[in-house]
């Protein structure tokens, strides 16, 4: 973490969409290269501290993706139905890890569903669950924003805090 921060006090850059804080539940997955393990305790340690390290440098980590990103193809348009239980013991808790240890301070949401909405939309994950339970103090930001799914309204009063990409000229009040 602190290299990479080094590498972002080097090049100018002061955000990092990353460390990828999904798992590797499937060998075909298109980010499987981006993620560090399949399992959630080990997942959320290397991105504790990865992300801890580069903070310490002044470098914006924005782990990602806030949850549930198991697929590549059309990962804007799939829906995910799982317990409650499963969520939190899996899919949550790499995040939950990364914010107790390395303080991290932001997340990227992920494109898909959880039930039958967007995860962006989805108060009790974005607000009762990252924010309160969680204490993450900083920003919530969209994947590759996108019309479709994507609410930005509902984003905004759920926890979503920024759209991010080109279609953002598109949502009402910005661009």
């Amino acid at each position: 973490g602190q290299a990479i921060g080094e590498d972002g006090l080097w090049s100018g850059a002061s955000g990092l969409y990353g460390f990828g804080l999904g798992l590797h539940r499937n060998p075909y997955h298109g980010r499987a290269g981006e993620y560090y393990s399949e399992d959630p305790y080990l997942t959320g340690v290397i991105g504790g501290y990865s992300s801890k390290g580069a903070q310490s440098k002044g470098l914006y980590v924005y782990n990602k993706h806030f949850v549930l990103n198991d697929q590549e193809t059309s990962r804007t348009s799939y829906n995910t139905w799982l317990t409650e239980q499963t969520m939190r013991e899996t899919y949550l808790r790499p995040f939950e890890i990364a914010i107790e240890i390395g303080d991290a301070m932001n997340v990227m949401n992920s494109f898909n569903n959880i039930g039958s909405g967007w995860s962006g939309n989805d108060y009790n994950l974005m607000t009762k669950c990252l924010r309160e339970e969680f204490d993450m103090r900083g920003f919530a930001i969209t994947d590759y924003y996108q019309s479709g799914g994507m609410n930005m309204t509902y984003g905004a009063l759920a926890g979503t805090d920024l759209p991010d990409g080109s279609a953002i000229g598109q949502i009402k009040g910005f661009g």
